[in-house]
């Protein structure tokens, strides 16, 4: 007769687990760790790239604003040119339209604003519109100015996008002349 094992009486003890991360966990928070590194990447280049046109919307609306309230006060004459370099500005350039408007005594003069750098994508243009009085006419003095309207428009835009400037209209009223 062979002798037969004994099995222990003892209970058995739980396997522990191993201290420390498994190759599996370290490589999937790392796969995690790069993918959000790259998306914040591109939200940090895309919000760059929203604020530089910002910056440059906001300086093609300010330079045509400019322009066209110096061809109102008539520093400026309301003589139509294209693409004007600002002096201040060396990459921006303006251009000058006049037209009769449909209101005798006033013109339509219309200033358009554009950014030099024509090779890139996202070149920035701006334009406003404004009836001036023309300081080529003869006024009456006896000539109800009453009916008489100045309007400004604006729009700007950037390759296929759009933006809209407000226009406003006012009306001048009194015996002698504008106000």
């Amino acid at each position: 007769m062979k002798p037969v094992a004994r099995r222990s009486t003892a209970p058995r003890q739980a396997r522990q687990p191993a201290a420390g991360l498994s190759l599996l966990e370290v490589i999937l928070a790392i796969a995690i760790l790069g993918l959000s590194l790259a998306v914040i990447g591109q939200l940090v280049r895309l919000g760059s790239r929203n604020a530089r046109f910002a910056r440059d919307s906001a300086t093609a609306q300010m330079l045509c604003e400019s322009k066209l309230n110096e061809i109102a006060s008539g520093i400026v004459p309301a003589e139509s040119n294209n693409l004007a370099e600002f002096p201040e500005f060396p990459d921006w350039y303006y251009s000058v339209q006049s037209e009769a408007a449909s209101q005798e005594g006033l013109i339509s003069v219309r200033v358009t604003v554009q950014s030099a750098t024509e090779e890139t994508p996202n070149t920035i243009a701006f334009s406003l519109t404004r009836w001036i009085v023309d300081p080529a006419a003869e006024y009456d003095t006896n000539i109800q100015v009453g009916s008489t309207s100045s309007g400004s428009s604006g729009s700007g835009s950037s390759n296929s996008s759009s933006t809209g400037g407000s226009g406003t209209s006012s009306g001048a009223a009194g015996a002698g002349g504008l106000q």
